[in-house]
């Protein structure tokens, strides 16, 4: 009889430890598990991102080479120093290239690229700038950058790239109408997560080559960059055109862009305007900084420093200080459509402009006929203007904004 009762007991212990192993291996899996490659569903990646039809479980990316790439690059960032006034580290892709072999002048910008880059389709990247976002990874290495105000008087970017293939560019977020449209004029491979209601109805009426985040397409969460959902969403050229390459989609753009002056020229009927600035949202009780931008003409690297709230504008990825070799500035009329605050900008017609470039500004007008039409900007003589060789700034305002020289 006892030795029944112990044999029932020595299998009770048996059983309940095998049990507890079983949960305790469970436990330290899950807590192992990183994050840092996962694009996961989350109510907050984006405030649009509800408004879209049958949305679909997130697609979880867990790509090994794409992991081992961000920890390269984070390595690279961590050894770059915080830039100050006296410290300013400047990118050298903005340089011709002496070496022509095998080298090509890239329609975005003029400067030379290997020519099997320039043989890609060009990629339009959506870049959040909020205060938590900043700073940015890859906007060095755009050819082409449009900043445009958002909802809460936040502007957003969208970089072009073209000749570059950053391996970190973000962080990545929605879709506007108005940022199809200049998109549009590049027939690019169009990076984003989620959208505005008109933005999602766009992107399918359109045609755009769409990447969206919420699907995958390339897209990651890292927590490397300190920064929280929905600001730490990333990826690389390299990855998204793969994703365009998946979706069946051409891999060769099809666009027109300004001409180029053979070299460094001042446009004719200009004028002195070394210093730019906008300011998109006024300082109050609430927010004593407010929101703006600065560029500032230097004449020894015959480019505009680019600042952000008083401070250089550094790319997160590499440390390097933004300058462009052209500004365009753009005025818009803007007007609030909902109680969201979500913007429509009146970019199709005509209106007002002004170039700067080699420490003067020039005054133009634009036009643009329909929304896949190249935007023309034009000098008082009526002429399509040329640009130097080099990165272009498109600063998209409202008419009423006051601009600083």
């Amino acid at each position: 009889m006892f030795r029944k009762i112990y044999l029932l007991l020595l299998i009770f212990v048996i059983v309940f430890a095998s049990s507890a192993c079983q949960n305790a291996s469970s436990i330290d899996v899950k807590d192992n598990t990183s994050n840092d490659v996962n694009l996961e569903k989350d109510n907050k990646l984006d405030k649009d991102s509800s408004d879209k039809k049958n949305l679909k479980e997130v697609i979880v990316i867990e790509d090994k080479k794409t992991e081992k790439e961000e920890d390269t690059v984070q390595s690279e960032a961590s050894k770059e120093k915080t830039s100050t006034d006296s410290e300013v580290k400047v990118s050298t892709k903005n340089s011709v290239d002496s070496n022509t072999s095998e080298k090509e002048k890239s329609k975005l910008s003029g400067l030379l690229f290997d020519k099997s880059e320039l043989e890609k389709r060009p990629v339009a990247v959506m870049l959040d700038n909020q205060y938590y976002a900043r700073p940015q990874s890859g906007l060095s290495e755009a050819e082409v950058v449009y900043e445009i105000l958002a909802e809460g008087l936040i502007t957003r970017y969208m970089a072009v790239f073209y000749g570059n293939a950053p391996k970190r560019v973000g962080p990545i977020r929605s879709a506007r109408p108005y940022f199809i449209n200049k998109a549009l004029e590049y027939d690019p491979l169009y990076a984003h997560v989620g959208g505005s209601p008109a933005a999602w109805a766009d992107l399918v009426n359109l045609n755009v080559a769409d990447l969206d985040g919420l699907s995958g397409n390339g897209m990651y969460r890292t927590s490397k960059t300190n920064k929280k959902p929905p600001h730490n969403t990333y990826s690389s050229i390299s990855a998204l055109r793969k994703a365009g390459s998946n979706r069946k989609y051409r891999l060769k753009g099809n666009f027109d862009f300004f001409e180029f002056y053979s070299k460094d020229e001042k446009p004719i009927n200009s004028e002195q305007a070394n210093y730019l600035k906008i300011v998109y949202k006024k300082s109050s009780s609430s927010d004593k900084t407010g929101y703006y931008v600065e560029f500032k003409y230097d004449k020894d690297l015959k480019e505009y420093y680019r600042y952000v709230n008083g401070k250089h504008h550094i790319d997160e990825a590499n440390g390097e200080n933004l300058t462009a070799k052209n500004i365009i500035v753009q005025f818009a009329k803007h007007k609030v459509i909902d109680d969201k605050g979500r913007l429509k900008i009146d970019d199709l017609g005509k209106g007002d402009a002004y170039l700067l470039t080699m420490g003067v500004k020039t005054k133009l007008t634009w036009s643009k006929k329909n929304r896949e039409s190249m935007t023309k900007f034009y000098d008082k003589d009526g002429k399509l203007i040329e640009l130097n060789k080099g990165v272009t700034w498109f600063e998209v305002v409202p008419k009423t904004i006051k601009l600083g020289w």
